[in-house]
């Protein structure tokens, strides 16, 4: 009996996986229709830095050099110690469309990257805002156009995607695939109307937008976590467009280390504990059939080797399936993010994200991160 609800059990699992990929990939393959925005309004880029020196030096240039006609950047330095004033400066006597803005700890009115978020937003002079990080470099000169063209009048959140660079190592390419199976989510249900997270490195909002979110008591809940509480309060089904044309990405590394990765994984899993409640229950049962998915395999050969039955070799099936379908899809759509895998690196992301759930709930249940840099 066991063996009978074990086998019956992995069909079903593998059912769900099976139809969400599906689904997935019928989403993905339709072409969205992305509004075209009359005229070209001026943008104010804010980039929020803390003891970024190093990558403002070797990266702000081509947030700088962009082919936009009236923009500016503001560098919104959080109370850092290293040389990155210096390095501003330094840009400002060739870029005179960079600015620069120190943010001291007791000037802040939100704690962490929040607080240096709404001072850059204070000082911004134009009503299009769009953000980006330190680390992080536009994948062409008309990344602003881009993004900027989805906001039409009934547009108020632009959500561009931020693949990582391709880099040697396992770390790396998991890292990679967790970011892009994140994008290729919120693309996919933005066509249903349903909008739960967003891009934090790559994303335009309307000012008035943002100050309004900003001033929702559910925003000061967690300390990071700007993106999505942003589209946990200013989302609705109509006021948000995503942008995935390449001239759009915006790249940045990915995190060198195991432990930084899972410090920054908690900080920003420990938003979902604020989606909306269906968003919550969708998500969880996607991960969870997706754990049980590959927990179950031991169970299922186990099963074929003990009792040979039908549910054991229709759960076998479906487990290869599942797997080469998923397979397919991510090899298409990264692709398509500069960001290609090898169908052994796929599989080792498979079979790691089955645990990913397992090992940071308690940042996705109950805690918050209270750190941002």
């Amino acid at each position: 009996m066991f063996w009978v609800l074990t086998g019956i059990g992995a069909v079903v699992v593998l059912l769900i996986q099976l139809v969400y990929l599906i689904f997935l990939d019928l989403i993905l393959q339709k072409k969205s229709t992305v509004p075209m925005a009359s005229g070209q309004p001026s943008v104010s880029v804010i980039v929020c830095a803390r003891n970024e020196a190093h990558h403002l030096n070797h990266r702000l240039r081509a947030l700088l050099e962009q082919a936009y006609p009236d923009y500016e950047v503001i560098v919104v330095d959080d109370d850092s110690t290293d040389d990155t004033s210096r390095v501003i400066a330094d840009l400002q006597a060739t870029y005179p469309h960079l600015r620069y803005h120190r943010l001291v700890s007791a000037e802040k009115v939100f704690p962490g990257k929040k607080g240096a978020l709404v001072a850059g937003v204070t000082v911004a002079a134009h009503d299009v805002l769009l953000f980006t990080d330190a680390d992080c470099v536009p994948a062409s000169p008309y990344w602003i156009e881009q993004m900027v063209t989805a906001m039409d009048s009934g547009i108020s959140i632009v959500v561009g995607s931020g693949p990582y660079e391709p880099r040697p190592g396992a770390l790396n390419a998991f890292i990679r695939a967790e970011t892009l199976l994140s994008f290729l989510n919120i693309k996919a249900f933005h066509q249903l109307g349903v909008h739960y997270m967003a891009v934090g490195r790559n994303l335009c909002v309307r000012k008035a937008l943002f100050q309004q979110v900003a001033q929702n008591p559910l925003w000061t809940r967690t300390l990071s976590g700007d993106d999505d509480m942003l589209m946990r309060i200013g989302a609705t089904a109509h006021n948000v467009a995503v942008v995935s044309l390449g001239e759009a990405h915006v790249y940045s590394p990915s995190q060198p280390h195991l432990n930084a990765y899972i410090r920054q994984k908690q900080r920003h899993l420990s938003t979902g504990k604020y989606y909306r409640w269906p968003v919550k229950i969708l998500l969880a049962t996607l991960s969870a059939t997706h754990t049980l998915s590959w927990l179950l395999v031991p169970c299922i050969l186990l099963g074929l080797w003990l009792d040979a039955a039908w549910y054991g070799f229709a759960a076998g099936a479906l487990c290869i399936v599942r797997l080469l379908f998923f397979a397919g899809i991510f090899s298409r759509q990264a692709r398509c993010y500069n960001t290609p895998f090898t169908f052994g690196q796929l599989l080792g992301f498979d079979a790691g994200y089955a645990l990913y759930p397992l090992f940071f709930a308690p940042y996705i249940f109950w805690k918050n991160k209270s750190q941002w840099n």
